[in-house]
């Protein structure tokens, strides 16, 4: 394999490509857990099984009213072109549905 992609055991960033192989330095892979946990009742690979830390969220601090409107995130949002994209097609296909309603009224006179 080469040095220049990374591989699903090495979780070093990755190494930019060279021209040189003098140049490239090689990846060395984390050393693996080592400790009390050695023994049948490790986790897989001999490493002693621990249970994730969470992750508590940041503190916020109140704002004015409608500031939470104001730096709302622009992925929040759906892209305006869908918008209007959705919005054209709802129209069109109830535009559709009462052309067909209409001829299916006036055929049945």
């Amino acid at each position: 394999m080469s040095d220049r992609t990374p591989h699903a055991e090495d979780p070093g960033p990755a190494q930019p490509p060279t021209d040189r192989a003098s140049e490239a330095t090689p990846v060395t892979p984390a050393a693996p857990e080592t400790g009390a946990g050695t023994g049948a009742a490790s986790g897989p690979g001999g490493a002693a099984a621990s249970a994730p830390v969470p992750v508590e969220p940041a503190p916020v601090e109140p704002g004015p009213v409608g500031a939470g409107r104001a730096a709302m995130n622009e992925e929040d949002r759906a892209p305006w072109g869908l918008t209007i994209r959705v919005t054209f097609y709802l129209v069109g296909v109830h535009i559709f549905a009462a052309f067909l309603f209409l001829l299916f009224h006036l055929g049945a006179k």
